[in-house]
This record gives C-alpha cells, sequence and structure tokens, in this order.
C-alpha cells in the first residue's frame, strides 16, 4: 500500500476511512488503533496486556477515556503549535484545546499519583493507547509542572526501549 498510499483501490478495499493504521492478519482486518493495540497485546502477548478481567477492562476504560477526553484536544494543539506552517497556524485554537486539556491532565495527574501506570503498577496496552498523544504535550509547549504525576508518566513511557526504537532514539 506504500507507493500509492491510502486512497487507491486496493487500500481502501480493506480500510474505506483511507487512513492509517490498518492492520492484515490473516483473514482480520482492523483500522482503528485502539482496536489494533488491545488485539495485538491479546494476540502476541508480550507482557502488555492485564491478565485480570477487571485490569483489563480498567485498561480497556482508560483507552476510551483518552480518545473521548484527549484526542480530539490534542489534534488542534498540535496543529496549531507544530504540525502546519507557522503563517497556518490559530494560536487561539490551541490556546482554547490546551485550556480545555485541564481538566482530563488533572483527572490523569489524580490517578497517577496513586500508582505507577494507569493499570496498577506494570506498563499495560493502556498506557501505550494513552501516552500515545499525550507524549506530544512538551513538544507543543504544555508545561506540565503543574501534574507532576502526569509529568513522571510521560518521561517513564517516553523513556522505554521500545519507545525510542520507533522515534529513532
Amino acid at each position: 500500500y506504500r507507493a500509492g498510499g491510502t486512497r487507491t483501490p486496493e487500500y481502501l478495499a480493506v480500510n474505506p476511512n483511507g487512513r492509517i493504521p490498518t492492520l492484515v492478519d490473516g483473514d482480520l482486518v482492523l483500522y482503528e488503533s485502539m482496536a489494533i493495540n488491545h488485539y495485538l497485546a491479546e494476540r502476541y502477548d508480550g507482557g502488555i496486556q492485564p491478565t485480570a478481567s477487571a485490569d483489563r477492562a480498567r485498561a480497556l476504560m482508560w483507552s476510551f477515556w483518552s480518545t473521548n477526553e484527549t484526542e480530539n484536544l490534542l489534534r488542534p494543539l498540535i496543529r496549531n503549535r507544530l504540525a502546519v506552517h507557522p503563517s497556518d497556524r490559530d494560536p487561539r485554537a490551541a490556546d482554547h484545546a490546551q485550556a480545555l486539556l485541564e481538566p482530563p491532565l488533572t483527572i490523569l495527574d489524580e490517578h497517577l499519583s496513586g500508582a505507577r501506570y494507569l493499570v496498577g503498577e506494570r506498563f499495560s496496552v493502556a498506557d501505550i493507547n494513552v501516552a500515545f498523544g499525550l507524549i506530544w504535550l512538551p513538544l507543543v509547549d504544555v508545561a506540565l509542572e503543574g501534574w507532576p504525576a502526569l509529568k513522571r508518566w510521560i518521561e517513564d513511557c517516553s523513556d522505554r526501549a521500545a519507545y525510542r526504537r520507533i522515534v529513532g532514539g
């Protein structure tokens, strides 16, 4: 799919949204990152899928929480502070998104003040799903000093060897 991009008829046949990511694993086709991550954590257990059913439910909760509470706010923040040319940025939209992020970041910080990771003391698929977007906060000039547990957690997640391999660090 790489040669023709995500708008080729072949790619659109497996992902009608024409976006990435898309996972094809045998007969299974998935094209939402949260579903892909949870599937991979369960199917190819590398130790990031919680084993207790209550912990798996918490991992799903945090993953959906991220989708509902932070991702839609991160898009305008990243777009208007980093992704587009400065002449096309809307600083007010970025500032507004940052202000709206404060309550969910506070919720996350409060939770993490009593736990090393989102689901207890072990890194899990929930941490991958939630950290994926929030790792961008320092890059878009969101100071994390007001959320010390969140700051520590983001640093822990971004210091992992697997993350470093992905970002080339």
